[in-house]
Order: C-alpha cells, then sequence, then structure tokens
C-alpha cells in the first residue's frame, strides 16, 4: 500500500497493490472545511459508540462464521456499494 499527496485539500490516496485507489483520506482540518461549505452539522454524522462498533465487528464475525459453513451468500463489493 503506498500513499500519494493531492494538491486540493491536501488529500492521501490509498493504492492497493495492483495500483487501483481504494480510499482516499481527508485531514481533519480540511473536513471541517468541507462540513462547514456543504453545511453539515455534527449531528448529521454522530461517531458511533464503542459498543455499537464491537456489535458490528461481532455481527460481522458471525456472518462469516455462516458463510463459511455454507449457510449464508455474502454480498460482493459492488453490492455493499450500491446500498450506499
Amino acid at each position: 500500500m503506498r500513499t500519494t499527496q493531492a494538491t486540493s485539500f491536501n488529500l492521501q490516496y490509498i493504492i492497493d497493490g495492483i495500483g487501483n485507489t481504494s480510499a482516499v483520506l481527508i485531514p481533519y482540518k480540511d473536513w471541517l472545511l468541507i462540513k462547514k461549505q456543504l453545511k453539515l452539522k455534527d449531528e448529521e454524522y454522530p461517531e458511533p459508540s464503542k459498543e455499537a462498533i464491537l456489535h458490528g465487528i461481532k455481527e460481522a464475525m458471525n456472518e462469516v462464521t455462516l458463510h463459511i459453513k455454507g449457510k449464508k451468500k455474502l454480498q460482493t463489493a459492488k453490492e455493499f456499494l450500491n446500498e450506499l
């Protein structure tokens, strides 16, 4: 994995082993500016609690276990992204 810098907003791009961009990192100060420009409020993107994060991880691990046992079909990445 490698990162490259963009000139606008000081973005960093995460590139996978075959050259595809897999993520974009935005510095916090730039995120605050973007939120201000888009008139987003903090309550629109609340930070999940530790319990909620752990619950989500546990559910995901249960789904993987069911998939390994042949009892559940998992979504493709494309299907997942289409839900967003």
